[in-house]
C-alpha cells in the first residue's frame, strides 16, 4: 500500500472519524469535482488537496471540522 493511502488511513483512525476512503481512478468521476490534476483529495464533497500528498496533519485537521 502506498504511503499516501496508509497516512488517510492512520488518521482517520486517530480523529476517529468514520470515514470510506476510495481510491478512484475513473477520469470521467474524478472530473465531475473540477479536478484536473491527481492525486486529489475530496472529503466531505468538498475538494482538500489537488497535485500533492497531503500530510498526515493536514488530512487529520480536515477530518476533525
Amino acid at each position: 500500500m502506498p504511503s499516501g493511502r496508509k497516512d488517510r488511513k492512520r488518521s482517520c483512525g486517530e480523529t476517529g472519524a468514520a470515514a470510506d476512503i476510495e481510491h478512484v481512478t475513473d477520469f470521467k468521476r474524478i472530473a465531475e469535482y473540477g479536478v484536473f490534476s491527481t492525486p486529489s483529495v475530496v472529503v466531505d464533497g468538498k475538494v482538500k488537496s489537488v497535485g500533492k500528498i497531503p500530510k498526515k496533519d493536514e488530512i487529520k485537521a480536515w477530518l476533525k471540522k
